[in-house]
């Protein structure tokens, strides 16, 4: 019984993944036809709570982007870094992907990892002090 509830979670995480950005997409500005999306505005508020190497950095309301971007290694930085806290100013370039925030939450299997949100991650970028 235990094996067969750890394969139907498995297929729940592998249908999120494979799913859930098909049904994000729509809500993204994202142009999925160019190669790098220029993006700017205000760091609203910056999270650094996922475990698979991405910092989700939100955007303000009142910025013509989306408004979840994700940090993460590998990303081209300019000379003041990546975004820290909220009040800087961004400006860079997105890929056309969209990409998971991955968290763990307590199952029946000890924490088992969940995609809290999705967006479309950060391929370099410029922010202010």
């Amino acid at each position: 019984m235990r094996s067969l509830s750890f394969i139907l979670f498995l297929v729940l995480v592998i249908s999120v993944y494979a799913l859930a950005p098909l049904a994000h997409a729509q809500f993204q500005f994202v142009d999925p036809l160019a190669a790098f999306t220029p993006f700017g505005g205000m760091v609203g508020t910056v999270l650094p709570v996922c475990i698979n190497g991405v910092v989700e950095v939100y955007m303000t309301p009142f910025t013509l982007t989306p408004p979840l971007v994700l940090y993460g290694a590998g990303s081209f930085s300019y000379s003041y870094g990546p975004p820290l806290h909220a009040g800087q100013f961004l400006i860079g370039r997105l890929m056309p992907l969209v990409l998971p925030c991955i968290i763990l939450i307590p199952c029946t299997f000890g924490m088992c990892p969940f995609p809290k949100s999705f967006g479309p991650p950060i391929f370099f970028h410029g922010s202010s002090i």
